[in-house]
């Protein structure tokens, strides 16, 4: 979930906090040569589908997705799954259109199983090889 208080009132853009998430995980990487990192792609902000901050936001997964390598970094956005069909964010998801729910974190749980099931069972081949 790094990089969603950057944006917005911070006055940091897309491409200002993918390069600082790009080198805090080249200091993690070095520091812990063997984890396998999940990067979660920010969740859509602010109810406006065509808002600026949906805009930035967007920009800043798109630059996030680049950082997947295949190896020791996956990406994974889950953005699509906390708006309706018209692109709305409901407020039984995010009541403040910023912060979860009780629902939205199901929502969030829910989605990353698999993506952590694989992750997990990789890893594990890794270290067994």
């Amino acid at each position: 979930m790094i990089g969603t208080n950057n944006i917005g009132n911070s006055g940091h853009k897309a491409q200002q906090i993918a390069e600082g998430i790009q080198k805090l995980l080249q200091e993690l990487k070095a520091k812990l040569p063997r984890t396998r990192f999940l990067l979660l792609g920010v969740l859509p902000r602010d109810q406006a589908p065509g808002s600026a901050l949906r805009r930035e936001v967007l920009e800043l997964n798109r630059l996030l997705a680049s950082l997947e390598d295949g190896k020791m970094v996956d990406f994974l956005d889950l953005g699509e799954h906390f708006l309706t069909s018209e692109g709305v964010i409901a407020q039984e998801i995010m009541e403040d259109f910023l912060h979860l729910s009780p629902k939205g974190y199901a929502i969030w749980a829910e989605k990353m199983q698999n993506t952590l099931r694989r992750v997990l069972e990789q890893s594990r081949q890794l270290r067994s090889a």
